[in-house]
C-alpha cells in the first residue's frame, strides 16, 4: 500500500551554497519578563495574578441604575432587564419574575433604528444615556436627549458592537 502519490510539476531550483544560513538561536534559560516584587509594587495586579477573575462589563459602577435591555444566548426573542450583579450571576427581570442567569449567558440588546435610546459599554460615552440620532449598518450617531448642539459641536458616532439599548429612565 503506497501512502504517498507522485506529482508532477515544475522542479525546485537548488538553494546557492554561498547561502549562509543562520544558526538557531539559543533557548532562553529563564523568562524574559520577570515576575513583580510585591514589596517594590504594593499589591499585584490581577494581570499578575493567575487566579484573579476577570470584570465583567455588566458590574461596571457607570451602568449602575441604568435598566439595559439584554437577552439570554438560548432566547434572542426574549428582551430581559438588568437590575444588577450578585456575585457571578446577574438578577434580571424577566416580564413580571426576578431571576438569576450567569453574567457569560447574557448579551446586549443592540439597537435597530433612530430614536432608541442606549448606552456605550466601552469608551468615554460608557454608562451615558444617549439617543441614536442617525442610524447606519455599523454604527450610530448619538446624542445626549433633549440636548441642542451649537454650531460649532457634532454628534459622536460609535459603532453598534459597542451600544446596548435601554429602557427609558424612570
Amino acid at each position: 500500500m503506497h501512502l504517498l502519490k507522485s506529482v508532477k510539476g515544475p522542479t525546485l531550483r537548488q538553494v546557492p551554497a554561498d547561502i549562509i544560513v543562520s544558526p538557531p538561536l539559543p533557548v532562553p534559560t529563564a523568562c524574559a519578563t520577570p515576575m513583580p516584587d510585591p514589596a517594590e509594587s504594593g499589591d499585584l495586579s490581577p494581570a499578575w495574578q493567575p487566579s484573579a477573575r476577570l470584570v465583567h462589563w455588566l458590574e461596571d459602577k457607570r451602568l449602575a441604575g441604568i435598566r439595559l435591555k439584554l437577552f439570554h444566548k438560548d432566547d434572542p426573542s426574549n428582551v430581559l432587564e438588568f437590575k444588577e450583579v450578585v456575585g457571578d450571576d446577574a438578577k434580571i427581570r424577566d416580564r413580571f419574575e426576578t431571576k438569576l442567569i450567569p453574567l457569560d449567558d447574557l448579551h446586549p440588546v443592540r439597537p435597530t433604528d433612530k430614536g432608541q435610546l442606549v448606552t456605550a459599554t466601552s469608551g468615554a460615552m460608557y454608562g451615558v444615556v444617549l439617543k441614536v440620532r442617525e442610524y447606519g449598518q455599523t454604527s450610530c450617531t448619538v446624542g445626549r436627549p433633549g440636548k441642542v448642539l451649537r454650531k460649532s459641536e457634532s454628534n459622536p458616532s460609535i459603532n453598534l458592537s459597542e451600544l446596548v439599548e435601554i429602557y427609558p429612565p424612570f
